[in-house]
């Protein structure tokens, strides 16, 4: 598990030396090199979620060299409702793909959204949310891609229901809150 100033982070990705489009026993394990690419896992996520009040960290970086960051208060269920995330935003300087959101996670063997097969569709496990929003862990690609399909394909941040933004690495990031709503 490594730590970033206090945070956990629970997902990295920067140069496409990992696969993620993988099942959901990968998901739910973790996956990857901990110095590089990876996946901290569903379980380990879910263990750090339930100790209390968390603040979810997003650190983007577009083809543009932009960097760009969202917070979110966040809870995340158990393996019974498939890790179900729940998020409302805290702070960011985007329009937002992410705010009041509630999705299940679905891997390409293991769909949880009733109208869609976005994980098979669009690669990598997610929190779909039909198909719409955000893919952090779809495939990477080392140029940027070019239209619609390959954009949502790859690693991309659609803000507010505009256009998609293809994006070069990603982190996300978990840190504790106190009981009075300060960082630990």
């Amino acid at each position: 598990m490594t730590a970033d100033g206090g945070s956990t982070v629970i997902q990295s990705r920067q140069d496409g030396s990992v696969d993620f489009d993988q099942m959901w026993a990968k998901y739910e394990n973790g996956f990857g090199n901990l110095e590089k690419e990876f996946w901290l896992g569903l379980k380990k996520i879910y263990a750090i979620a339930r100790q209390g009040s968390s603040i979810l960290r997003i650190e983007l970086e577009d083809w543009k060299q932009g960097r760009h960051s969202f917070e979110y208060n966040f809870t995340l269920e158990g393996p019974g409702s498939h890790y179900a995330l729940h998020l409302t935003q805290v702070s960011g300087e985007l329009p937002d793909a992410m705010a009041n959101y509630t999705a299940s996670f679905s891997t390409k063997d293991r769909n949880n959204k009733e109208d869609s097969s976005c994980a098979h569709n669009y690669t990598g496990g997610w929190w779909f949310n039909a198909c719409e929003g955000t893919n952090l862990n779809g495939r990477y690609s080392h140029i940027r891609p070019r239209g619609r399909t390959e954009r949502r394909r790859g690693i991309y941040w659609r803000p507010g229901g505009g256009n998609a933004f293809s994006l070069k690495s990603s982190k996300i990031l978990i840190r504790s809150l106190s009981n009075d709503g300060s960082f630990l």
